[in-house]
């Protein structure tokens, strides 16, 4: 299992987007638009959504804010990190080893594909991915074909 993106809900993105490219030198990979749907479902808001997601060394942070929210100030408790991926090498085998440990999950419906979701105890967002056949692990062993 290894790391795939992190997701930060922020307050506002102008200053983040400074940060990230600025400050941190990281390159903006593109901006993309998040639907109702999933707007509600991950931010308990039917409201428009945009991501930007920054490139780093083994995946990305995707920064997400609310189109049009009235202004949100920094100690709000639905900002700062609002998920996580991990790449495993068979997400359905994962996510049913999940469920029958008595984890939900959570799949959406996103550009024709699903994306699969459970929650830590303390409610934090964990994105389940497939790992890209080049790093799936090979009887202990990392295979990188």
């Amino acid at each position: 299992m290894r790391l795939h993106h992190v997701g930060i809900r922020v307050s506002d993105i102008g200053r983040s987007r400074r940060f990230y490219s600025e400050t941190l030198g990281l390159t903006l990979l593109r901006t993309t638009e998040i639907s109702l749907e999933i707007s509600e479902r991950l931010f308990g808001e039917s409201i428009v959504a945009r991501m930007d997601v920054f490139q780093v060394e083994g995946g990305v942070i995707e920064l997400f804010y609310l189109v049009g929210a009235s202004r949100v100030e920094s100690s709000d408790p639905g900002l700062g990190i609002n998920h996580f991926a991990l790449e495993v090498d068979d997400r359905v085998q994962f996510c049913e080893h999940a469920e029958r440990r008595g984890v939900p999950v959570l799949r959406l419906k996103r550009d024709g594909h699903f994306v699969y979701f459970i929650k830590d105890p303390d409610e934090v967002l964990i994105e389940i991915r497939d790992r890209p056949a080049r790093w799936r692990s090979t009887r202990g062993r990392v295979s990188q074909d």
